[in-house]
């Protein structure tokens, strides 16, 4: 039931996964980006779709996102200012027609949290979202929040 719950909110922490939380994990956290597109191209082409390109705009607004998640310690796609996702992009000066967004944390890796929402109904429809043209992405660390990692996806459609 959480765990429906959670996808359905498209918020998604780790809790519903196999993936080895940070916190769990010896290791440092590790980000590729070019790893997060090359993941997310092969998805959306095996679905029929056109591959995104990294957007500095968006990675900008995503990384952001990622900060002020992690200072809180909490995962939500409401910013600490009120912000929504498509608040963000245009925020960073992306003018969307869609900002999708897909928010993690827990993860230790990149291919973790692909992976994750590959298999997550919610995040999936984002990773998946027709008419993509763009994304970006970050990851956010802090060693004293409860999960220590947070991660922001956003797909923009562009106007």
């Amino acid at each position: 039931m959480i765990c429906s719950a959670l996808t359905a909110l498209s918020i998604f922490a780790g809790a519903c996964s196999n993936a080895v939380p940070q916190t769990l994990a010896r290791t440092a956290p590790s980000f590729n980006v070019e790893l997060a597109q090359q993941l997310i191209n092969t998805h959306r082409v095996a679905h029929g779709l056109a591959p995104v390109t990294i957007n500095d705009k968006l990675m900008a607004a995503a990384q952001a996102h990622s900060m002020d998640l992690a200072g809180r310690g909490r995962v939500s796609h409401k910013g600490s200012d009120g912000s929504l996702p498509k608040d963000r992009a245009r925020a960073f000066g992306y003018n969307p027609r869609l900002a999708s967004e897909n928010v993690a944390a827990g993860y230790n890796n990149t291919s973790d949290v692909i992976r994750d929402w590959t298999v997550s109904k919610g995040h999936n429809a984002n990773l998946l979202r027709r008419g993509a043209k763009h994304m970006g992405m970050a990851l956010a660390y802090n060693p004293k929040a409860g999960k220590q990692t947070y991660w922001t996806l956003l797909m923009g459609v562009p106007r």
